[in-house]
């Protein structure tokens, strides 16, 4: 069974003094969640009319043990804020917005269930201004903003160890065997556990030219986030497998561009188009705090997470190509043989450890940008294009070592292969071998998708009101309609994985016929 609950309880207020506008918003939240089930066997059981199956134990063949038999379980959280906003403005020239919420959830630690987060923000509309009458600009609005915000996204037991029951046989001082219960602990604590937040800087430029034919966006951001919330795998020694703790402290920066144009606007032709672009980079700053000998700070190398370094950033062994026939004794030294991958050994120790990895690329595209068309045929006719890249990410490609050769079985899938006639230098033999050492093989993923074309014609107002329909369209759209990737092979970059393995499954595309009706 499940329970749940919200309330929002809001208050508005605005008022105008002349020039100067006042508007405030205050909130008060509060939900609940609760989540309950048990389950129990009995047979040859007849529930009575008075207590009908709440009385389990009257049946003859009670089970309360093994999986199908008994099945607990509850689980409940709970969560509040208060929200107070107040937003000024003077002649609709000069904008302030001021926030602060204080939210708290019950998952996380006993003393920082609760946390603030402030928010400041500053507007000027200089195409409002007396100076910029005579400009070739309709309007151009400067934005600088400051706000915090928090991340609760961990389960609702995360802070505390957990307990698991089961059943386990001992034998007694009489050698008879008999079965106890037992408790284990399955998490382990952490009641310092508290809020991610994220302090985020922003600079935006709003713009309007040239009769409105060409608007848009400019925005600057900074954001620091600290204290995020992790999985962070811990060593076997432990006895726990991993811990939910905060990470220190991480960078964000980034742009981001809006621009639409009004590109034709003809009685029998329209065009318009909207072009977005975004890029972000992140840097780790701080993790856990703890230092070497000079005083440095330490990296996670099990998380692979490393100071200076991006979150996403791909930390492995080097690929320098595929051993041909000529090298087999320079393969040997690793254990592998010619058609299998030639690793880089950095130290020239003869083995591959964690001192050979360096960093290969970044597992999240380095820009992204979305490109759609709108175009209009008289006054019934649409056609709309849309376009979308990624690029600069790289990404798993373990289909190059041909572990699965079994190249005649109609089911298998077929790759290039190095063989002894035709040693490729990027696809290793069939049935490779990896030695002593763990890798990936990586491709770039970059790509630029032609993701939607929609066709659509609205039937004319004079037809339609004969019949009492208000509008009437229909359309037909493609979706996926085709991918440029330069350095992928198989199927689509952005395409699913399979146990972990990149491309294996192809991203579908899809037609629809549809109709819009409006009475």
């Amino acid at each position: 069974k499940i329970q749940e609950w919200q309330i929002d309880n809001v208050l508005k207020w605005n008022r105008s003094f002349g020039k100067h506008n006042f508007d405030a918003t205050f909130l008060a939240y509060a939900e609940k969640f609760n989540y309950f089930r048990d389950r129990t066997t009995a047979g040859i059981f007849d529930p009575s009319d008075v207590l009908g199956y709440n009385n389990l134990s009257l049946g003859t063949a009670i089970s309360l043990t093994g999986a199908n038999n008994l099945n607990l379980g509850d689980e409940q959280s709970t969560g509040d804020a208060l929200m107070g906003r107040i937003n000024y403005s003077y002649d609709s020239r000069y904008l302030v917005s001021a926030t602060l919420r204080r939210d708290g959830y019950s998952a996380f630690g006993e003393n920082n269930r609760r946390a603030s987060f402030p928010s400041l923000a500053l507007g000027w509309v200089l195409s409002e201004e007396d100076f910029f009458k005579s400009q070739k600009i309709d309007f151009l609005k400067l934005r600088l903003s400051y706000g915090e915000n928090g991340n609760r996204n961990i389960g609702r037991y995360a802070s505390l160890s957990q307990l698991s029951a089961g059943k386990n046989l001992i034998v007694d001082a009489s050698g008879a065997v008999q079965e106890v219960s037992t408790l284990d602990n399955t998490t382990m604590e952490n009641l310092n556990l508290k809020w991610e937040r994220t302090a985020a800087w922003n600079f935006g430029i709003d713009f309007s030219v040239a009769n409105s034919v060409v608007d848009g966006s400019i925005e600057y951001y900074n954001m620091v986030t600290n204290d995020l919330l992790v999985r962070r795998v811990l060593p076997n020694i432990i006895g726990f497998s991993n811990v939910f703790t905060n990470l220190g402290e991480v960078k964000n920066t980034g742009v981001e561009l809006l621009i639409n144009t009004r590109n034709m606007n003809r009685e029998k032709f329209g065009w318009s188009s909207t072009f977005n672009f975004s890029l972000n980079r992140n840097k780790i700053i701080s993790l856990y705090g703890d230092l070497d000998e000079n005083g440095d700070e330490l990296d996670d190398v099990t998380n692979r997470w490393f100071i200076d370094q991006s979150i996403d950033a791909i930390w492995d062994l080097n690929i320098l190509g595929v051993y041909k026939t000529s090298e087999s004794d320079q393969a040997a030294n690793f254990g592998v043989f010619p058609g299998d991958y030639k690793l880089e050994d950095k130290n020239s120790d003869g083995v591959y450890t964690i001192e050979d990895r360096d960093f290969l690329g970044h597992s999240t595209p380095r820009f992204r940008w979305t490109f759609v068309n709108n175009f209009r045929f008289g006054q019934n006719v649409d056609f709309a294009v849309e376009l979308y890249s990624h690029w600069g990410q790289k990404r798993a490609f373990n289909p190059a070592k041909n572990r699965d050769g079994f190249i005649d079985r109609t089911n298998s899938l077929q790759t290039p292969y190095w063989t002894t006639d035709n040693q490729l230098d990027d696809y290793a033999r069939l049935f490779s071998s990896d030695g002593s050492a763990s890798f990936n093989a990586y491709r770039k993923g970059s790509f630029i998708r032609l993701q939607n074309i929609t066709l659509s014609y609205t039937l004319p107002q004079q037809l339609i009101s004969k019949v009492n329909i208000k509008n009437l369209r229909v359309y037909a759209n493609i979706r996926n309609v085709a991918v440029w990737a330069p350095d992928w092979d198989l199927y689509d970059p952005e395409a699913s994985e399979v146990d972990g393995t990149a491309g294996l499954v192809p991203t579908p595309r899809y037609y629809t016929i549809g109709l819009n009706l409006s009475l």
